[in-house]
């Protein structure tokens, strides 16, 4: 009965403060610097970023191995609100691929991750305590994630506190690369299910041309 009333008190608790519509929806892990980590609020309300404070977490090396008894070895502290269907992109300082891609600098430390190391979302950034407060993570210790790119199945409209292979599906470097818009795998979009009775997301909304002439159909 007693984990039955904790499980409750988690959901409940992710439910009033938000935290559990703010996901990881891609990694890319590509060569050189090219190195970017996504995030989604697949929820149906606004979410503050900053009340609690969130933070996005890298471990690596032996860290990985064990975050529960090491620090993060890089964080950095979300800003902000992000509305329901927004993405945030966060790329390393010197990733120029995909050339599309438009990011978040977030120096050279957290987006240096390699094939073996992990990343969260947490509420805390200090020893311990932030493997601790995670909300959401991806990786393990393993070589899970070396030349490779993953993005969150569209299913997945909440947080989850263990790395789930499962609800990920793998896509190669080449194919973010050359990913148009309107797929998950392109840098900058996450499409997931809002349920039957919830309206759309609208992104990426252009014109075509750019700038039509007055005789000219514009899509």
């Amino acid at each position: 009965m007693k984990k039955i009333t904790l499980l409750f008190t988690m959901l409940f608790v992710l439910a009033f403060t938000g935290w559990g519509q703010i996901i990881i929806s891609q990694y890319y892990e590509g060569t050189s610097f090219n190195k970017w980590i996504e995030i989604t609020n697949v929820g149906t309300s606004t979410v503050d970023l900053t009340n609690p404070q969130l933070f996005l977490c890298a471990y690596n090396n032996a860290a990985a191995d064990d975050p529960a008894n090491n620090p993060p070895y890089a964080d950095y502290t979300l800003t902000g609100t992000l509305d329901p269907g927004q993405v945030l992109l966060f790329k390393h300082s010197s990733a120029i691929l995909p050339s599309y891609a438009i990011g978040i600098n977030t120096g050279i430390y957290v987006c240096s991750f390699n094939g073996d190391d992990l990343l969260i979302i947490s509420t805390d950034n200090i020893g311990a305590d932030a493997w601790a407060e995670r909300i959401d993570v991806i990786g393990n210790g393993d070589m899970w994630g070396a030349d490779k790119s993953f993005y969150r199945n569209a299913n997945i409209v909440s947080t989850n506190v263990t790395y789930t292979p499962s609800e990920w599906t793998q896509v190669t470097i080449t194919a973010v690369d050359n990913a148009t818009s309107d797929l998950s795998e392109y840098l900058g979009t996450h499409l997931y299910s809002t349920g039957s009775n919830s309206n759309p997301v609208i992104t990426n909304i252009g014109t075509s041309p750019m700038f039509p002439l007055g005789t000219e159909t514009v899509n």
